[in-house]
């Protein structure tokens, strides 16, 4: 089984909302990890398929510059958090995951995150062709550390540029 994780991080250990969520590079044959780590199945599936209640020294082991940057970048320049929350997700080998978000009156245009390294690509699909973009660019535009708070960023933008009439 192939797996995806993602990781939210709270400032403090009652805190509802995260500062920060990130993508962390997907694990191969992960039972072994997840059970030796703590995951606990989850019964709702919008929240993945096992999740783990724990703190920022569990990432340690993470942590890697080439595989992980996000988590090596708020593990360093990020504010400290109390609690992290990692959630997997299970896919299918050949499947892979679709990192991004529909727009459009029909959701006919996609945003798609090629994943979350410095240069990754993000593409905008639009009626004229594709807008192709690294994701360090956007982070430095929108003055963010991490591949969801572009898409949430850009995704509002989208949003206001369609309601604009743009």
């Amino acid at each position: 089984m192939y797996y995806d994780f993602i990781a939210e991080f709270f400032a403090n250990s009652n805190d509802a909302e995260p500062i920060y969520r990130t993508y962390v590079n997907g694990v191969q044959d992960a039972e072994g990890f997840i059970r030796e780590k703590g995951f606990v199945e989850v019964a709702d599936e919008w929240e993945g398929d096992f999740v783990l209640e724990t703190d920022m020294e569990c990432l340690n082991g993470w942590v890697d510059a080439n595989l992980n940057p996000e988590l090596l970048t708020i593990c360093l320049e990020g504010e400290v958090c109390d609690r992290v929350r990692i959630y997997a997700f299970e896919y299918h080998a050949g499947e892979g995951s679709f990192i991004g978000f529909y727009y459009g009156d029909d959701d006919e245009y996609r945003v798609v995150f090629a994943g979350n390294r410095p240069d990754d690509k993000i593409t905008i699909e639009t009626c004229g062709g594709p807008i192709i973009c690294p994701l360090k660019i956007m982070k430095e535009h929108f003055k963010v550390l991490t591949l969801f708070e572009v898409m949430e960023r850009l995704e509002k933008r989208i949003d206001e540029a369609i309601k604009n009439g743009v």
